[in-house]
């Protein structure tokens, strides 16, 4: 049995967002015999920040930080605002950052953080390396330490790397595009373990020429969850949106919804939508534009997690919404897996033939509905059929049901899986 384990995470606490939780999760609940020593940032830039997290770091868990140099701030001397990954200031500066850092900007934390680990590796002893990307930098990092210590490494996909939606979307030049492609060839077969979210998901990185491949989806902490969980309440018909959000995915689900404000007054007047997390400007624009939409939507940024529960408590549907790239087909959202957990009607919009609907085709519910992205009438439908019963109290899922999701079972099964992992050869 695995000792010691080193956990290279661009993301911890207090950082917040979805990109934290994964592997904060899991330390919590890995088996006592394994301790988790955390590699971070000393100086990350707060894009989220939830000290709430703070809390589900283990006890007496060693986390090693080291600064990070972040190039847009030395170059351009202002603040550049994110959404997912993709800068989004001047076409310039963002066609720059994504072709000088490659395979993203935190590849200039590699030289200082390899020689400090290096250092700390002499001193102390780790059994195993676990990188977790995106920020898929990390990897190389790790690759590094493995190649210089044959310490056994496994790679965390949580999102796809030259297929993943962002890397789709930045301007690369076609030697870049080329050149992440080659990286992320060298990772997969590099690594002697690769873990991802979906089927989907694996099966590409198999093809890719992964040989050790666990599939471990995102999923829910029970100690999140307020048990009894708060019954809906009795006015008007809330659907909560918690996450980050742009146009591009769900104009279909805005369009249909003014159909049906325009086809029943009844809609119109009780209509409340909550949209917590990232809301991206070209989402906020467009609804700015329907004045109908417009005063029926209350923005509340980003809650921190501990909060999150309680406003989907306060609405009567949960929205989720996939993944519009070429990996759609496996995007297994966090979000839809904690709204499995919970005794609200949920609305996924996303492919009904995708691992995302697979999972919530194996717990067969009325007021769970699955629509395409893009449909605009299988939308309306939808969200007619759940107004009609937003007052209808359900009961959710048990959760030993859902243990496969469980981050508990997920942190026993993950070490019994890296258990097997061996030592490479000299």
């Amino acid at each position: 049995m695995f000792k010691r384990i080193l956990i290279i995470s661009y993301y911890w606490p207090p950082s917040g967002g979805g990109g934290v939780q994964r592997w904060l999760k899991l330390s919590k609940y890995l088996p006592k015999s394994i301790i988790p020593v955390i590699y971070t940032p000393s100086n990350p830039p707060f894009v989220i920040k939830d000290t709430s997290l703070l809390r589900d770091i283990r006890p007496h868990m060693e986390v090693w930080k080291k600064p990070i140099k972040q190039p847009h701030r030395c170059l351009f001397k202002k603040k550049i605002k994110a959404y997912q990954g993709v800068q989004q200031g001047h076409p310039l500066i963002r066609f720059l950052g994504a072709n000088l850092f490659i395979p993203d900007s935190k590849i200039l934390w590699k030289k200082d953080s390899l020689n400090f680990l290096l250092g700390q590796l002499k001193k102390t002893h780790i059994d195993l390396l676990i990188s977790t990307g995106p920020p898929h930098s990390m990897h190389l990092l790790a690759e590094e330490i493995k190649k210089k210590t044959k310490i056994p490494w496994i790679a965390d996909f949580r999102d796809n790397w030259t297929d993943w939606e962002v890397i789709q979307e930045l301007p690369l030049l076609p030697l870049i595009r080329r050149r992440h492609h080659k990286l992320e060839k060298r990772v997969v077969q590099t690594c002697d373990g690769l873990i991802t979210i979906s089927p989907n998901w694996s099966q590409k990185f198999r093809e890719k020429g992964a040989q050790n491949v666990f599939n471990m989806p995102n999923g829910f902490d029970p100690e999140d969850i307020p048990n009894p969980f708060p019954k809906a309440p009795k006015q008007k018909f809330r659907l909560v949106h918690m996450g980050m959000l742009n146009l591009k995915r769900s104009h279909s689900f805005w369009k249909a919804l003014n159909s049906l404000m325009n086809s029943y007054p009844e809609i119109k007047t009780e209509l409340e939508i909550t949209l917590g997390g990232e809301i991206a400007e070209d989402l906020k624009d467009f609804l700015y534009q329907e004045s109908d939409l417009y005063e029926k939507v209350k923005y509340i940024g980003y809650v921190k997690h501990q909060e999150v529960f309680k406003n989907y408590a306060q609405g009567h549907v949960n929205l989720v919404f996939s993944h519009t790239g070429k990996d759609a087909q496996g995007h297994i959202p966090g979000k839809l897996l904690e709204c499995l957990a919970i005794p609200r009607p949920l609305l996924f919009l996303g492919d009904p033939q995708g691992d995302a609907s697979q999972v919530l085709n194996k717990y067969p519910n009325p007021y769970i509905h699955i629509t395409q992205l893009h449909q605009v009438q299988d939308i309306q439908h939808a969200l007619l059929e759940l107004f009609q019963k937003r007052h209808t109290n359900i009961s959710t899922q048990a959760i030993e049901n859902l243990k496969s999701y469980n981050r508990q079972y997920q942190a026993e099964n993950l070490a019994r899986w890296i258990n097997n992992i061996q030592k490479p050869k000299t």
